[in-house]
Formats: C-alpha cells, sequence, structure tokens
C-alpha cells in the first residue's frame, strides 16, 4: 500500500482511485485542473482536453463523480 508523504501525495491517490486513472493519468489531471474542487466539477468536454482522456473514460469519469450515494 502506498503511503502518502505530502498533501500532494493524499490528492493524487484520490485520483488514482477514480476507475482507469493511472498514476499517470492522475498527474495529467491534477497538473489539467490544480484542484479535486476543479477536477470533481468538471464537464465531459473538460475532461476530454485533458492528454490520455478519451470521450469513454471522461464519461466514465463524469458518472462517477456525479453519482448520488446509496447504500441499497
Amino acid at each position: 500500500k502506498q503511503k502518502a508523504r505530502n498533501p500532494q501525495d493524499y490528492m493524487r491517490m484520490v485520483v488514482e482511485g477514480l476507475p482507469g486513472i493511472s498514476g499517470v493519468r492522475a498527474i495529467a489531471l491534477l497538473e489539467h485542473f490544480k484542484t479535486l474542487r476543479g477536477l470533481f466539477s468538471a464537464s465531459i468536454e473538460d475532461l476530454t482536453e485533458v492528454e490520455g482522456i478519451g470521450k469513454k473514460t471522461a464519461e466514465k469519469l463524469w458518472k462517477i463523480m456525479n453519482l448520488t450515494w446509496n447504500l441499497q
């Protein structure tokens, strides 16, 4: 298990936890959006502007980031 050494490591690890997101993609997303808030409020079109993020991946990310939590 990875151990975070600083706040940027925590940010990267959060993004790497998303489906289809590798370390390289996580860094690209964070470099583009600068903050987790910026990433999580991005549109599908915004997500596809990031190198390595195609339409299918962007749609999957957007869907996950906009789901409502429901345990049932």
